[in-house]
């Protein structure tokens, strides 16, 4: 009888551990940065040559920078200066040279005009794109993943100015800022991005954490990338621009780009792009040694990377994020309490495994607690000469 109580007392003080662990939080919200925005300028012309696009009379004008305003840009109209339609920054640089197009800057300084960010046409257009997670090596730590890793994000961008509805209820959308690199050619080696020319603009990237912690497998023990094309390919979830920029020495203006991100106006991340673990070229080694392979999934089908092998002109790499998101993987504390939860107050009936049973409460958790994305909030990407993104969310 003795020991019996001893064992009754003991399951009752684990029970009593139990329900007082319950009632710790189990998820926490991101606190913002004392840190200082880097304040957007615009790169020097001899630096890099910065480029937007509009549309006047329903037809696509390709703009020259020459000024950054917090609401839009003073520009040269390029598609009236050569009297012929320019699909981008590559096919200016062609048109008229670089030298050409600096000098033309001072000369038709009266020609210059004031275009709204808010009429600014997203920088790339492509369905298919090349996306890298942490590869900033604090933002690795902050999701307990060290190693860098890749997948295809099938959805269009959109502007630098734009609003998405969202469900706070049955949702957990995050953000991300990142740099983004395209080219001007097909890119099927090594070779072929040594001899491109790149250009870089600005990058949101928004996930619905939901869908992506639901669509992990259970024996994943390092992220693979499987569930984040899914997670991250909803429409309006990459916004970019305002306008792409062409630098002389992609290296050194990548090292010294200064990207940061505010929620409501509070810092939330801040970084510069030297702090990336694999630059681009190490970024695109890495997707083409993936090519045609399917190795993730889009809505249950088997998706590759690069289906036609070469990365092409109108496909996007984008960089990775720094830390400061919004979402954080479970410590091992909640998920011991979980699992305990699991065995002792009959959560095994619910014919989940443990596994998706502790990662249900989580997402149920961080849902209840509205630590992610809601609607009336405003997340604007900045960096220093890549202008900024602007994003509202609503109902």
């Amino acid at each position: 009888m003795r020991l019996l109580s001893i064992i009754g007392a003991l399951l009752g003080l684990s029970y009593l551990a139990l329900f007082a662990a319950l009632q710790a939080p189990m998820v926490t919200a991101t606190q913002p940065l004392e840190a200082d925005l880097p304040g957007t300028i615009l790169a020097a012309p001899d630096e890099a040559l910065t480029f937007a696009r509009t549309q006047i009379a329903g037809k696509p004008h390709l703009l020259l920078v020459t000024g950054w305003k917090e609401d839009g840009v003073m520009a040269l109209d390029l598609t009236k200066v050569a009297l012929t339609p320019l699909e981008n920054g590559f096919a200016a640089l062609d048109h008229f040279g670089r030298g050409a197009l600096i000098e033309m800057i001072p000369i038709l300084a009266d020609k210059v005009q004031f275009f709204s960010q808010s009429a600014l046409l997203p920088v790339a257009e492509g369905p298919r794109h090349i996306s890298f997670g942490t590869n900033f090596a604090d933002h690795g730590a902050e999701v307990n993943n060290e190693m860098p890793f890749h997948f295809p994000r099938l959805v269009k961008p959109t502007a630098s100015v734009t609003s998405i509805a969202i469900d706070p209820d049955a949702q957990m959308i995050d953000y991300e800022v990142e740099i983004c690199m395209s080219f001007d050619r097909k890119i099927a080696s090594l070779e072929d991005f040594d001899a491109a020319r790149e250009q870089l603009f600005l990058c949101g990237d928004f996930t619905d954490r939901k869908i992506m912690l639901q669509g992990m497998p259970e024996d994943e023990d390092r992220l693979s990338g499987i569930a984040f094309t899914d997670a991250k390919s909803l429409p309006g979830f990459f916004p970019t621009g305002p306008y792409a920029v062409i630098p002389r020495d992609w290296r050194s203006f990548v090292a010294q780009e200064a990207l940061a991100t505010t929620l409501n106006d509070r810092p939330m991340q801040w970084t510069m792009g030297g702090q990336m673990i694999l630059d681009f070229r190490d970024m695109t080694k890495a997707a083409l040694a993936s090519g045609e392979r399917k190795k993730w999934t889009s809505k249950g089908d088997p998706v590759a990377l690069l289906p036609t092998n070469p990365i092409e002109p109108g496909q996007v790499l984008l960089s990775g994020t720094t830390e400061g998101v919004l979402f954080r993987p479970p410590s091992q504390r909640v998920i011991i309490t979980l699992g305990a939860k699991y065995g002792m107050l009959g959560g095994f009936l619910s014919g989940k495994s443990g596994y998706r049973y502790v990662l249900d409460e989580i997402i149920q958790r961080t849902i209840d607690r509205k630590i992610m994305l809601v609607p009336r909030d405003i997340v604007v990407h900045h960096s220093s000469r890549l202008g900024t993104i602007r994003t509202h969310f609503t109902t």
